[in-house]
């Protein structure tokens, strides 16, 4: 009796394992173990260690009945040094992307750029996401937008679904940040049910670049069920910094000018972009010659101090050193010139 009373749940439960779909089971596998340095490297949370270094990582999960996905990704810390105070530029690069292939022939991919970067000598430093939909591993990506990111109240988001009455998987890529969404990224193509029964999802990882980034996401695969997710609409985000008002003054202002004014203004402003990039050209050059001062100067003692020796003469390394003397002097007081007359420019209008 006991027997008989055992064997009905157990048969019962056996069925139930049986229409269970095998895809639900599935997990994400390694597709390629983490290399290069990292402090933590899992398909959702990362860390890389502080430093000039590299790493890569892939997992992937075959997905039966495919119906959507969405997914979600943050950026925890970013932070960005130059190695030389002589670098014009440098910056921490993390990029996640997730390759859906539908069949043999056709995918899409979806690439999302976490970079920290400065230049200008750290003049502009920014903390952005960049975001791109691509349909095969050979087209290059054209990553629209630069979006402030860090933090929890900005991040971004992935969310594929199938429309069944159009027959179309759509695709959209935006960035959310305190509540507001920026244009998105988004994708609409026709494709049959038939070719989502069984679908490769490919997900890998690469951070490269000069300082460090910590981050995580979260994810989830819809199957069998129809996937239809809610999409934030775009509102404009409400500014009140200086700059904003700077920027809307400035328009203000230039529609009221003559038409003839605006374009002498505006031929005036292309002649300074290329001065300045010219001058920026120049610095370049200058500051990557000042890292070889130390051993021309070092080589120019020892000249001075052979020279001296050879010919008993103390006089070339005295000259060696007023040299050095006057060209620091003058140096000094170049700058202490400069700083006057910016210190005069304001005081006048004050």
């Amino acid at each position: 009796m006991l027997k008989r009373k055992l064997l009905l749940p157990l048969t019962l439960f056996m069925i139930s394992l049986f229409f269970i779909p095998s895809a639900f089971a599935q997990t994400w596998e390694p597709l390629q173990e983490p290399y290069g340095i990292w402090q933590t490297c899992e398909r959702t949370l990362w860390e890389t260690i502080n430093g000039d270094n590299y790493g890569n990582a892939s997992w992937q999960i075959d997905v039966a009945n495919f119906t959507g996905y969405h997914a979600e990704y943050y950026a925890t810390e970013m932070s960005n040094y130059r190695l030389a105070w002589w670098h014009e530029s440098s910056s921490k690069n993390f990029i996640i992307k997730q390759k859906f292939q539908i069949n043999e022939t056709h995918c899409f991919i979806l690439w999302i750029w976490f970079k920290s970067y400065q230049t200008l000598w750290g003049a502009i430093y920014k903390n952005v996401v960049m975001m791109d939909i691509t349909l095969s591993e050979e087209e290059s990506c054209s990553f629209v937008g630069e979006y402030s990111v860090g933090g929890l109240n900005s991040y971004a988001v992935t969310d594929v679904w199938y429309n069944s009455s159009t027959q179309q998987l759509k695709v959209y890529l935006y960035h959310i940040a305190d509540g507001y969404r920026d244009p998105e990224v988004c994708l609409d193509w026709s494709v049959n049910s038939t070719d989502l029964e069984n679908i490769t999802i490919t997900q890998s990882i690469y951070h490269y670049g000069v300082g460090k980034f910590a981050g995580f996401m979260s994810d989830s695969i819809y199957q069998n069920e129809p996937y239809s997710p809610t999409i934030p609409e775009t509102a404009e985000r409400i500014t009140h910094d200086i700059w904003h008002f700077i920027n809307n003054l400035s328009n203000l202002i230039g529609q009221a000018l003559p038409a003839w004014l605006r374009d002498w203004i505006n031929s005036l402003g292309g002649y300074f972009e290329w001065l300045i990039g010219i001058l920026a050209i120049v610095w370049n050059g200058v500051t990557l010659s000042v890292q070889f001062f130390p051993a021309i100067i070092l080589f120019w003692f020892l000249d001075a101090i052979i020279t001296s020796v050879h010919e008993g003469d103390l006089h070339p390394i005295g000259n060696c050193f007023m040299t050095i003397y006057n060209f620091a002097r003058g140096v000094i007081s170049t700058i202490v010139a400069i700083i006057g007359r910016i210190w005069d420019f304001i005081t006048f209008w004050s």
